[in-house]
């Protein structure tokens, strides 16, 4: 078994990261020392988020190497750990993967619905929209004075008898049409 670094890690606290006019964090924050690979190391990965904690950074990677000395007692020699880096990434993998939650299967299909209402919408928007041009509006006065005028000349056709209320003014030209069809034959 080889030499196993040891981490200083710095842990900030709370729901969001707070700072001072200074620019100094206002959380509460402490080193922690741990050994990489280790038991006490996984568990503490494992459980960052449920111990409060919402921002990790690696203050210090070391190694630590036990050496007898000239009297024959032990004596820690620390040098520096070459691929702090990779410790580096390894706590940030492991606090990313920490806050992302799997989607369970019915997220998972509200996501594909909404994915497909987007891609819905975003067709209908290209879409070029071609509006039929609107009818002249005409005053109800000008379309009441058409109307018995229309009234006027079925009843004249129709030998005296009225038109029926009902008909509107398309409905009356066709059978003024037809009367006069039948008039001139």
């Amino acid at each position: 078994m080889g030499k196993k670094p040891v981490i200083s890690l710095r842990v900030y606290r709370g729901k969001q990261m707070s700072y001072d006019a200074q620019g100094n964090v206002q959380n509460e924050n402490q080193l922690i020392k741990l050994t990489h690979d280790t038991k006490e190391w996984t568990n503490f990965m494992k459980n960052l988020i449920t111990n409060g904690y919402l921002k990790v950074d690696v203050a210090d990677v070391k190694l630590v190497d036990k050496v007898k000395d000239e009297d024959g007692f032990f004596k820690d020699v620390i040098s520096q750990y070459g691929d702090k880096e990779m410790i580096m990434k390894e706590v940030e993998m492991v606090f990313k993967a920490q806050t992302q939650v799997p989607l369970t299967p019915a997220e998972k299909r509200i996501a594909e619905l909404e994915a497909k209402i987007n891609k819905l919408l975003a067709q209908s928007e290209e879409a070029v929209i071609v509006e039929e041009p609107k009818a002249k509006k005409v005053s109800k006065k000008a379309d009441k004075k058409v109307m018995e005028g229309l009234r006027i000349d079925y009843a004249d056709l129709n030998g005296g008898k009225k038109a029926f209320p009902g008909w509107g003014e398309d409905q009356l030209r066709e059978k003024i049409l037809e009367l006069k069809g039948t008039v001139t034959q």
